[in-house]
């Protein structure tokens, strides 16, 4: 509504309630710009026609009897004074109602903005929060503004009861629903294992999206990133717990992995290790409610992760296999998987596979280690496959994309005569890709290795995969002769021993081939003594 026009001065106008609840009362003076309030030299206000004193403001606060008024006022400039504008109001007028307004549901993360408001018998409204106190025991009030406070009981949705206050009055109250979306979403993974004291075991992050995939934590290495306070770490990871069943324990930041990457579907968290000899073992994992956090405690060389906050849902207990080997070493390549645990950010459900038993394969000459993967995988897998830890001239001489020459030695003829042998580079989005393992003829050639010969199996995605996932084939032959038709290698004159097929899956890829930057899909682990072998396939 415009101001009202004045035979001299500016207009203006007397802006206020015509009804209030209590003695209480406010009233201002409306101008039509900050120019127009500029030209006031003092303001002369009347009350139910009688003069106030030492009221020279543009506004009126004051405390009235209860009933019928009238509240005047007029303004001099340098044209003079203006004429007196009035509008009569009543107070302690009796309301029909008064009400709690503002928005029945708002996140556990937000505020909400709350009104009081008071209506007449003519349904005429008059917002009363100032007169009011606003409290709640669900939260905190900053006037009129309310914050939820902490979601204690780690539900999705609750009820909070807001309250209004006014002495000589009845209080107003109202109930709302806060909701709280990351409620029912857990924020840690904790992972023990347990009766085992010798064990090199590693915990990291299988994503590619992930900054620090495949940074490993592990005793001595605890936090990752190295540097991060553990409340805002990825990974925690125990030094050795000297417990009767607790062993080792690692923690994996949830909460933070859902903030930082909000578009990813899924979490993979390995496990990896050797021990001291190849034996089973049991272990449990469980995740934490929402408003838990990571801490370390103890100091370095006996650290152990810890949790403050309640579980959100029960422990699950589990059993693998540790393969044999513990020397020392954290790398990657060199441990073997103990559990893979898999948190799907949609069902807020953590699924796992453990280690698969070893194969045991008896007395053979030739080892066809067959490769192979669908679309839904990716595209062009590359493999590696090449003898370690002999003490030959051939440890780390690998065959496979980007390697060298396809048989080792280069000079084999027929290639059938190779140690190794591979087959051709596949670069589709579907197919095979072969290595053959002449074990025989390498341990005819080195009578002075040790009674174990081992080789060690990778893989690498050229291109960036989808799922990751892929089959490795382990066939043996006894006797006889090796020659290639296609991808395949064929034996001609002699028998096949066994045949093993295992599921693997990697998200690593890059186009630089090496143990250092690849997925290890596990160890044949040859006895010259027994003439069998032992693969240990990482899951």
């Amino acid at each position: 509504m415009s101001n009202t026009i004045c035979l001299s001065g500016p207009a203006f106008s007397v802006t206020g309630n015509l009804s209030y609840i209590s003695q209480r009362v406010a009233f201002q003076l409306s101008f039509d710009g900050p120019a127009d309030q500029a030209t006031v030299k003092a303001y002369d206000w009347y009350l139910d026609g009688d003069p106030i004193i030492d009221q020279n403001q543009p506004s009126f606060n004051g405390t009235l009897s209860c009933g019928a008024h009238a509240i005047g006022v007029r303004v001099l400039t340098d044209a003079g004074w203006t004429g007196v504008k009035t509008i009569s109001f009543q107070t302690c007028r009796p309301t029909v109602s008064t009400v709690i307004s503002g928005p029945g549901s708002i996140d556990q993360s937000a505020t909400g903005t709350y009104s009081v408001i008071a209506t007449f018998s003519d349904n005429t409204s008059i917002d009363v929060t100032d007169e009011y106190t606003l409290s709640s025991p669900d939260g905190t009030f900053s006037g009129n503004v309310f914050t939820p406070g902490t979601n204690s009981a780690s539900q999705p949705s609750r009820t909070a009861t807001i309250t209004a206050s006014k002495d000589g009055f009845p209080s107003v109250g109202t109930q709302i629903i806060i909701t709280d979306a990351t409620a029912d979403t857990p924020a840690v993974l904790v992972v023990d294992l347990y009766n085992n004291t010798s064990l090199n075991v590693i915990g990291y992050i299988d994503n590619a999206e992930v900054t620090d995939s495949h940074i490993a934590a592990y005793a001595g290495y605890n936090i990752v990133p190295a540097g991060d306070q553990p409340a805002d770490a990825l990974i925690l990871a125990s030094d050795f717990i000297d417990q009767s069943t607790l062993n080792w324990r690692f923690e994996f930041n949830i909460a933070k992995l859902l903030t930082d990457y909000p578009a990813s579907t899924s979490f993979a968290f390995y496990i990896k290790g050797r021990g001291s000899a190849a034996v089973p073992l049991t272990g449990a994992y469980v995740l934490k409610a929402h408003d838990s956090y990571m801490t370390l405690v103890n100091s370095p060389g006996s650290y152990i992760p810890s949790v403050v906050g309640s579980n959100f849902g029960p422990a699950v207990n589990f059993s693998s296999n540790v393969v044999a080997g513990a020397n020392g070493s954290y790398a990657e390549a060199d441990l073997t998987t103990i559990i893979k645990l898999v948190y799907d950010v949609a069902t807020k459900n953590v699924t796992y596979t453990t280690a698969q038993g070893a194969i045991l394969v008896n007395d053979f000459d030739f080892m066809s280690v067959k490769y192979h993967w669908g679309p839904s995988g990716g595209t062009d897998l590359d493999i590696m496959v090449g003898f370690e830890n002999t003490g030959t001239a051939y440890d780390g001489l690998y065959v496979g994309y980007g390697q060298g020459p396809v048989t080792q030695p280069a000079t084999a003829n027929p290639p059938g005569s190779a140690y190794l042998w591979w087959a051709a580079d596949n670069t589709t989005s579907s197919g095979d890709e072969n290595v053959l393992i002449g074990m025989k003829q390498f341990v005819a050639d080195f009578p002075d290795t040790p009674d174990t010969i081992e080789a060690g199996l990778y893989a690498v995605w050229y291109q960036p995969p989808v799922t990751g996932d892929f089959t490795v084939e382990l066939a043996t032959y006894k006797g006889g002769t090796m020659s290639i038709s296609g991808p395949d290698f064929v034996n001609t004159g002699g028998t096949q021993v066994s045949s093993n097929t295992v599921n693997c899956n990697t998200l690593i890829h890059n186009t630089s081939h090496t143990p250092s930057t690849s997925y290890k899909v596990g160890s044949i682990k040859y006895t010259r003594s027994t003439q069998s072998a032992i693969i240990e396939i990482n899951s």
